[in-house]
């Protein structure tokens, strides 16, 4: 990979914020609001794009931080079973589980609405229609980043590569995983239905685990 000058950097070092991995829990507790975003991909292939599945925890004083995630090369079935155990972790103050409806990922929505039924659960799935290509998007978080809005956990070195060398790095899937983040955050995001809901009721539905 070709280096990248520092002053050419859409995302400045000095902009990162970090928190320790042993203040995580007290952290996760100050948290009004939970998001899990995603960013899944269908290769398993060696040099393929990754599956993301992060977790974001939103403060009262409207900071993010990234709690946690899952990067790997999953098949379907594994990214069904990683994204419901992370909704598990965090189904108390969960707000919004951000699926991509476009291409493969369209047909991953409907086999997590089956898995929601074999389950017995419901997830405040969020459907989004990305209308940026993937550099773009993440490139919407650079005023989080420059304002300090956006902490991440000691150790995120993927994470953090993918942004201070956007444009060079060989992946960006968990920067573009961060990006959903954006969605969740409208004030109108729209909840998913099913075909049988009523979307009038969908706002007060309550989410049982």
């Amino acid at each position: 990979l070709e280096p990248v000058d520092d002053a050419m950097r859409d995302f400045q070092k000095h902009w990162f914020k970090w928190f320790k991995s042993d203040d995580l829990e007290e952290i996760a507790e100050k948290c009004i609001n939970y998001y899990v975003v995603t960013d899944f991909a269908i290769s398993l292939k060696k040099r393929a794009d990754y599956t993301v599945i992060m977790a974001v925890g939103e403060t009262f004083d409207k900071k993010l931080y990234v709690l946690e995630y899952d990067r790997g090369r999953l098949n379907p079935h594994e990214t069904i079973q990683a994204l419901f155990e992370m909704c598990a972790k965090y189904k108390r103050r969960l707000r919004r589980v951000q699926i991509e409806s476009v291409a493969f990922q369209a047909s991953m929505m409907y086999l997590i609405k089956n898995e929601q039924k074999r389950r017995g659960v419901r997830l405040p799935l969020l459907e989004t229609k990305p209308r940026q290509n993937k550099e773009e998007r993440i490139k919407l978080l650079i005023p989080l980043f420059e304002r300090g809005e956006v902490f991440l956990k000691e150790g995120m070195q993927d994470l953090y590569d993918e942004l201070v060398s956007l444009g060079s790095w060989e992946h960006d899937d968990v920067a573009d995983a961060l990006s959903n983040i954006l969605e969740c955050l409208k004030p109108y995001a729209q909840l998913a239905t099913d075909s049988t809901d009523d979307p009038s009721t969908i706002r007060n539905r309550r989410t049982n685990y």
